[in-house]
């Protein structure tokens, strides 16, 4: 599972690389509480074929990966933005390199969620699509009781979008 693995980060970083993607993301995860990972992860099968894919194996891959994401992933995201701005007396200087060494340690964490993600996808069994990702990606945030809104809507439908490009 190493090379899925391996397929699966390298969809993601191009993914979330494409223009607006990332502050989509990260404005869905900040407003919505949703899981990034789990959604290039659902892209991710959803763009590779990587089907069925049912709620039974989404509520699978949600608690791979809760512990680590809330004990190890989320306190080092917040520890990195709590010193953006800096802290107390000290000068943003003086702790950019620490900053960015936090930054490296949470992609790290990202990384190792993605792997063990990709170690319970299901296995490719035909062409994907943007309608295959459409339907996971609401699938994941009916789960999450997210309203049906126009902006979740357009959410769905850019990473759909984005998603067919990377595939």
């Amino acid at each position: 599972m190493q090379d899925a693995g391996e397929a699966f980060w390298k969809f993601s970083l191009k993914l979330y690389d494409r223009p607006g993607i990332s502050d989509l993301l990260i404005g869905l995860q900040d407003e919505q509480s949703v899981d990034v990972n789990l959604v290039l992860f659902l892209c991710w099968c959803g763009a590779t074929g990587r089907m069925p894919f049912d709620e039974g194996q989404l509520s699978a891959a949600q608690d791979s990966i809760a512990v680590w994401q809330a004990d190890v992933t989320a306190p080092l995201r917040q520890i990195r933005r709590r010193i953006k701005g800096g802290v107390a007396n000290l000068a943003l200087e003086a702790t950019d390199h620490f900053r960015e060494e936090i930054k490296r340690l949470e992609l790290a964490s990202e990384r190792i969620v993605q792997f063990v993600l990709a170690e319970i996808a299901p296995p490719v069994r035909g062409a994907g699509s943007a309608a295959d990702v459409v339907t996971l990606l609401q699938m994941y945030f009916a789960t999450l009781n997210l309203p049906d809104t126009p902006l979740v809507r357009a959410s769905v439908e850019r990473l759909a979008e984005a998603c067919s490009l990377e595939a």
